[in-house]
């Protein structure tokens, strides 16, 4: 998709500040308190539960139904952190409160976002469910069709115990993450085609669009709405970076506000500043930002998570042992593969205590007892996860006549983020 360049005048050309580089990196602790496990279902039991670090969910009313794909209570609030408060009703939008409620998402509310580290209290227990919340937030906050909203709520379904995790040890170099592989097969043992199904009038879908087959081929109706469970498809929840989505907005908000990198307030300013461009029904729809100096300070923050957490040599290290134990196991078929969609990630943990040989159980105790340990240099063909946000650009008059990514509103940022990927590639030059 090309840029509309703004004509009237010339970019602002500030001369930024590059952040320092690191070549040998130590771990980074996260010296936040250590919060309760959230629970993994909602249910009428109960009127409110964590589904996350940031996000509680609160059953208002209950309903008498005992289906298992129509909405058990009447409404539902979110009351999220960063995003603010949000009132589902099943007389609205009953299809949300439907997929609220299915088990094979809440099941997400047991799995920690940052795997391994998470469930090992090194890093804030923020959860799958909670992000999966969080991005359907955010496309909401937008304005998103009502198919874009399911399909952020589910973007993210299909993942295992202990995240991506599992990808050290099931996944090929090169290929997809694991969730993402057998993302269908996940589904097809669950309730959530029936749910779409059965409200595929709500979403604007034929019956066709609730199959789980390729989107590009039969999955599309004629007026080219799309399967909710393809979010590739929906450019708010998801696209290619560095460009913003909903899902990349998501975790690393959350993540920039737990490692202390920006305030909530500074969140919630971000937060606010998100547009989508040039509208939510257009087919090339994105999100963009309506303040330059505010992209600017989450694409930092960006970097600064990716370099301390997400590309960590020491998070690193820790993933590829507690992956490597995982494989081991299912290898010696003394873990069943299906564990890994039933079980909770402390659940899942114990159940690998029990299974594993000798040297497996002497690895996981040593993460257990150890922690992160400081490790030089980064695996070559570590992910490194930069921004560029596209923002708003306005004539003399203050009317939007396009977009820019930052770097041309910044090109100082364009020098810096290159400067970090280099970085970052020379760390994988050293191991």
């Amino acid at each position: 998709m090309n840029c509309i360049h703004f004509l009237g005048r010339s970019p602002m050309r500030h001369f930024l500040p590059v952040e320092r580089k690191m070549i040998i990196q130590r771990p980074f602790y996260w010296m936040g308190p250590k919060m309760d496990d959230a629970k993994s279902s909602i249910s009428p039991s109960s009127s409110s539960r964590n589904s996350g670090f940031f996000q509680t969910i609160t059953a208002n009313q209950h309903s008498s139904s005992s289906s298992s794909t129509r909405p058990k209570l009447t409404s539902l609030t979110i009351t999220d952190t960063l995003y603010g408060t949000h009132t589902l009703t099943s007389q609205a939008e009953p299809i949300l409160l439907a997929v609220l409620q299915s088990p094979h998402l809440t099941r997400l509310a047991g799995v920690h976002q940052h795997g391994i580290t998470g469930l090992l209290n090194l890093t804030p227990k923020i959860t799958r469910l909670e992000h999966s919340i969080g991005v359907f937030l955010v496309v909401r906050s937008l304005g998103a069709s009502l198919a874009e909203q399911v399909a952020a709520l589910l973007h993210d379904v299909s993942h295992t115990s202990l995240s991506h995790v599992v990808d050290f040890a099931l996944t090929a170099p090169g290929e997809e993450s694991y969730h993402e592989a057998h993302k269908s097969r996940y589904l097809s043992h669950t309730n959530l085609p029936e749910i779409v199904r059965l409200y595929a009038d709500d979403l604007q879908l034929q019956p066709g669009a609730a199959q789980l087959t390729d989107p590009n081929a039969s999955d599309a109706d004629s007026n080219g709405h799309l399967s909710v469970f393809h979010e590739e498809n929906y450019p708010l929840v998801e696209y290619p970076a560095p460009s913003l989505c909903a899902d990349r907005i998501d975790y690393a908000l959350r993540d920039a506000v737990a490692f202390e990198r920006i305030t909530i307030q500074e969140a919630q300013q971000i937060f606010r500043s998100f547009k989508a461009y040039p509208d939510t029904r257009s087919p090339e729809r994105l999100i963009v930002m309506d303040d330059a100096a505010l992209a600017l300070k989450f694409a930092r923050a960006y970097n600064a998570i990716d370099r301390d957490v997400w590309s960590n040599p020491a998070n690193i290290d820790m993933y590829a042992a507690a992956g490597g134990v995982i494989r081991d196991t299912i290898q010696r078929g003394t873990l069943d593969k299906d564990d890994l969609w039933r079980l909770s990630d402390e659940d899942f943990w114990e159940r690998l205590k029990q299974v594993a040989d000798d040297a497996g159980r002497g690895v996981m105790v040593r993460l257990e007892r150890e922690g992160l340990r400081e490790v030089e240099g980064l695996p070559r063909g570590t992910k490194v996860r930069t921004l560029d946000p596209d923002v708003l650009v306005r004539d003399e008059q203050g009317l939007v006549v396009g977009y820019k990514p930052l770097s041309m509103v910044y090109p100082a940022w364009g020098v810096e983020r290159k400067e970090y990927i280099n970085a970052r590639q020379r760390l994988m030059g050293t191991n």
